[in-house]
C-alpha cells in the first residue's frame, strides 16, 4: 500500500523523511492488509460457520485490525508534517550557525 494513501502530501514529504521510517510504516500496513485478507478468507470458510464462537472471534479480530489500520494512518498523517517542520528547523539552524560570524566554526584564527 503506497504511503500516499493515508496522506495526500506524503509523496512530497517522503523525500524529507528517513526512508527507514517510511519502509516500516508501509510494511506494517501491508502486513495488516494481508492479515485482513486471511481473516476474511477464514470467515468465508464453511468450517468456521460450524463454530459460531470462532466466527464471532474472527469478526471481532477483523474489526480490531480495521481500527489498528486507521490508527496507523492517523498517526502517520499527524506525524509527517511535524517531522517535515522539524527537519526544516534543523536545516535553518545549521545554516544560521554556519553563517554566524561570531560562531566558533566560522571564526578565523
Amino acid at each position: 500500500m503506497p504511503i500516499k494513501s493515508f496522506d495526500p502530501k506524503a509523496a512530497e514529504l517522503m523525500t524529507e523523511i528517513s526512508i527507514g521510517l517510511v519502509i516500516k510504516a508501509q510494511e506494517a500496513l501491508e502486513d495488516l492488509k494481508e492479515t485482513q485478507m486471511r481473516c476474511n478468507d477464514s470467515l468465508e470458510d464453511k468450517v468456521v460457520d460450524s463454530f459460531p464462537v470462532l466466527h464471532e472471534q474472527l469478526s471481532t479480530f477483523l474489526k480490531l485490525c480495521g481500527y489498528y489500520k486507521t490508527n496507523i494512518q492517523q498517526a502517520m498523517a499527524e506525524k509527517l508534517p511535524s517531522i517535515r517542520e522539524e527537519r526544516k528547523m534543523r536545516a535553518h539552524w545549521k545554516k544560521s550557525l554556519k553563517t554566524d560570524p561570531s560562531h566558533p566554526s566560522t571564526m578565523k584564527n
